[in-house]
């Protein structure tokens, strides 16, 4: 009997010391396999620059080198490269941490994005880390990423991407990074929203009815020496098949664009899941863009879903977690891809639950 009391309590203090049991922790540092097709490529013109991870990777004394091979294809120089690592299991509605000890040669620009799949099937690209190496000399640099997985997914593929981020250079070829520790590991869980926030949507007017005809004043007008350099984007209240609509009219790669503010939240947004809606209709395609704001600093930028307009009205909606400190409000913004006209009717931003 002592013996099993004995035993109870031990597995009652383990359970104490290693409160995390059950969540995933992944060590990417001495992974050799890799996505040898990663079934999805963010843009379709970079599949030529996608490296199979076990022809990018090695090891020595240690430490994961990732080394850019020679380019194959003369007629497109090697001024980026991806690469997929091997698929890892993930949770719905879970937050992540990215751990990264590494040095990269100067001017490296590292991106890490996660293929989100759900059943073996792509649902989403979410962006997890973005750093430039700079004068880390004598020293390896330690960086944590949080990110939080907010669809269904099941899976997700660390799909890394390595630039050159020094003007007017290219990423060239050689050992471009050493990795002393590379690790995700699950480290909490998105809270449910309080009663009193479900449902409402924090965009200060019901309609585009309340706004007088005439020019839309909430343009973000860039700042800076380039700001001139940016054609005007037109954005105005008009009239459309009975009702109020804003039209807005673009050139390609536009960076003045107008936006919706929302009303202030209540509560701290963070480990909060925000979703934005937005019906439009017209030609071409755009960005759809969900930022934080702060009081203090700037806001969060982020605009990663691609919108393509048909003359039938359609709803997009993007959903990002909200992991930041100190966000009181939110941008939905709209970013030109390509020249064309674009309507909208409806814009929402509203709070969701894990898994809605």
């Amino acid at each position: 009997m002592k013996k099993q009391k004995k035993n109870v309590y031990a597995a009652i203090l383990l359970c104490i010391l290693f409160s995390s049991c059950g969540k995933h922790s992944f060590d990417l540092t001495n992974q050799q396999e890799g996505q040898e097709n990663p079934g999805f490529i963010p843009i379709e013109s970079d599949q030529p620059r996608f490296i199979p991870y076990s022809e990018i990777s090695g090891f020595d004394s240690g430490n994961l080198l990732i080394t850019i091979p020679a380019d194959t294809n003369s007629e497109m120089p090697v001024d980026h490269r991806h690469t997929g690592m091997k698929e890892i299991p993930v949770r719905p509605g879970s937050v992540y941490t990215l751990r990264l000890r590494a040095m990269g040669v100067e001017k490296l620009q590292l991106q890490v994005r996660g293929i989100l799949k759900s059943g073996g099937v792509h649902t989403e690209v979410i962006p997890v880390l973005n750093t430039i190496f700079l004068l880390n000399v004598n020293g390896l640099t330690l960086l944590e990423k949080d990110f939080a997985v907010t669809g269904n997914a099941d899976t997700m593929v660390p799909y890394l991407t390595f630039f050159s981020a020094q003007p007017g250079t290219i990423l060239g070829t050689g050992t471009k990074l050493i990795i002393n520790e590379f690790s995700i590991s699950e480290t909490g869980k998105m809270k449910r929203i309080p009663s009193a926030l479900y449902g409402k949507n924090f965009i200060p007017f019901t309609s585009f009815s309340e706004f007088p005809y005439g020019s839309f004043t909430n343009m973000h007008l860039g700042s800076g020496k380039n700001a001139a350099k940016w054609p005007d984007v037109q954005a105005e209240i008009t009239n459309l098949e009975g009702e109020k609509v804003l039209r807005i009219s673009r050139k390609t790669n536009e960076y003045i664009y107008p936006f919706f503010t929302s009303i202030g939240f209540p509560e701290d947004p963070q480990k909060m899941l925000i979703r934005t809606t937005v019906t439009v209709k017209g030609n071409g395609t755009f960005r759809l863009g969900l930022w934080w704001k702060r009081n203090k600093f700037s806001t969060d930028y982020q605009n990663r879903i691609h919108c393509t307009l048909t003359d039938e009205w359609q709803t997009f909606t993007e959903t990002r977690a909200c992991l930041s400190p100190m966000v009181t409000a939110a941008n939905v913004c709209f970013n030109a891809v390509d020249e064309g006209v674009m309507y909208v009717r409806d814009v929402r931003i509203f709070f969701v639950n894990p898994g809605e």
